[in-house]
């Protein structure tokens, strides 16, 4: 090993005060500063890389969380211990360069690995004992507590219920059991005839979509037709969880703060100038700061951040329409197409830091161009661009209580009114509530005005809305 004598490199330095001053850098709060502070001492001299590759090695020794990625199955070999804790410590995901799921959110519970919403269903897919049951018959001599105690000795299930508390989702406790997939696929046959397996495929493979393809464990076994459905529903619990909402009411937020959970969101994700809120009260300045220039008419529904635009964790269909190890699963072209578009958006943010600010040079960048050429328009973007903060403006946004899409009503440099419901609103059943919020700015003051709707029947059985008795302000 190389000296660690500072005399020899010509520093006076002594490694144990780098030390101590590695040990002050290691924060972790969801950003990439301490990660970043770290590489940068390392990167100062070859005797700065060798003291900090020691503190690595000894930091990963003693933390069981950094530790876990010595033991994890499937990590590249040349992974350095300097790169293992600046993963660990910026949250980026173990096998990946995406944002690993945020802090909140602990990381994969079986090894604690820190993955991003695409590699955790690829590389470690999970199969509930309830979809165990409901797509496999059990060889002769084989019931469900037999299974347990087969199963048990290749991977000791979680309960739901640990995971739920883990990732901070309250909804409903689940006494359901996780597997690993990749060690319950030993015990599977696809083969009817096979007397050896212990589990035999009894379902005819069908295009429905589990929640467990996407790592949706708070939701063991739930299926549905649409492909939409699971990315769009774990998005919104996500963002309103890692934004320290009550994520029971997802459903009966206000436009404006549905919008400003996916913001903050997208920004953990991508954005490196991402922080951790000082508050608990919503950041609504930080919000009108960035919204303000998609809040027209032309440019609302092409917002990075909504929730149509938002990049969709790919499906893992790891049983149908047929069994897939890891080589078929990393093969898949929803897997690659997902990874593309993270480090194309990734390169903008680093070509161009306040690109959120400029909805023509994005909408050109994310059309179908290659990642060099989008960092070049990015890049000749940020040279031209020139960023006019509006201190007198209001724009209206509103939604059906349930609903994740956010429609976009009026905007300008005036004072707005409420619109009246048009009566082009779904009207489905009765009891239906409609939310509208004005936000505006006015010099150094924001503020948001509220107002809802509800729908009910008349004497006839015909639904209308009728505006609530309320107006409220928030600044």
């Amino acid at each position: 090993m190389t000296s660690l004598d500072p005399e020899v490199y010509g520093t006076l330095l002594p490694a144990e005060l780098l030390c101590m001053i590695i040990e002050m850098l290691k924060i972790e709060d969801g950003t990439l500063r301490s990660s970043l502070s770290i590489l940068g001492l390392a990167l100062l001299s070859r005797w700065h890389y060798d003291v900090v590759s020691e503190w690595a090695s000894c930091a990963i020794n003693k933390e069981l969380c950094s530790n876990s990625y010595l033991k994890a199955p499937f990590l590249p070999q040349q992974m350095t211990r300097l790169t293992i804790i600046c993963k660990h410590l910026g949250w980026i995901c173990a096998y990946c360069n995406n944002k690993a799921r945020h802090p909140s959110w602990r990381g994969e519970f079986g090894t604690s690995l820190r993955l991003c919403h695409a590699c955790e269903p690829v590389y470690m897919p999970k199969i509930s004992l309830s979809r165990i049951k409901s797509i496999f018959d059990f060889a002769p001599g084989i019931d469900g507590v037999s299974l347990l105690e087969l199963l048990n000795p290749f991977r000791s299930g979680i309960t739901a219920e640990n995971v739920v508390m883990q990732n901070g989702i309250v909804e409903q406790v689940i006494r359901e059991r996780f597997y690993r997939w990749d060690e319950i696929q030993r015990l599977v046959s696809e083969d009817t005839t096979e007397t050896k397996a212990h589990l035999r495929l009894r379902t005819e493979p069908n295009e429905d979509f589990s929640s467990e393809e996407y790592c949706l464990t708070s939701h063991g076994n739930e299926t549905n037709k649409s492909a939409e459905a699971f990315p769009r529903f774990h998005l919104l619990i996500e963002a309103s969880n890692n934004g320290g909402m009550n994520v029971r009411g997802r459903d009966t937020y206000h436009p404006h703060i549905t919008d400003l959970l996916l913001l903050q969101e997208f920004r953990y994700r991508f954005d490196p100038t991402w922080h951790p809120e000082t508050s608990e009260e919503p950041n609504l300045a930080e919000y009108v700061h960035f919204v303000t220039p998609w809040a027209n008419a032309d440019n609302w529904n092409n917002r990075p951040w909504s929730m149509q635009n938002f990049p969709k964790a790919p499906r893992s269909a790891f049983i149908f329409p047929k069994f897939k190890n890891l080589e078929e699963r990393k093969a898949d072209p929803a897997y690659h197409e997902y990874q593309s578009t993270c480090a194309k958006i990734r390169a903008l943010f680093k070509a161009f830091p306040g690109i959120l600010r400029a909805p023509g040079v994005w909408r050109r960048c994310m059309r179908r161009v290659t990642i060099g050429d989008a960092v070049k328009i990015a890049a000749g973007g940020r040279k031209k661009w020139r960023g006019v903060p509006s201190f007198n403006f209001e724009f209206q946004l509103r939604k059906r209580d349930g609903d994740y899409d956010i429609e976009f009503v009026s905007g300008g440099n005036r004072k707005l009114e409420f619109v009246a419901c048009p009566e082009s609103f779904r009207i489905e059943t009765q009891g239906e509530h409609w939310q509208a919020n004005i936000v505006g700015v006015r010099g150094d003051q924001v503020y948001t005005l509220s107002k809802s709707w509800y729908t009910k029947q008349d004497y006839f059985g015909r639904f209308e809305l009728c505006e609530m008795d309320e107006l409220l302000q928030e600044t």
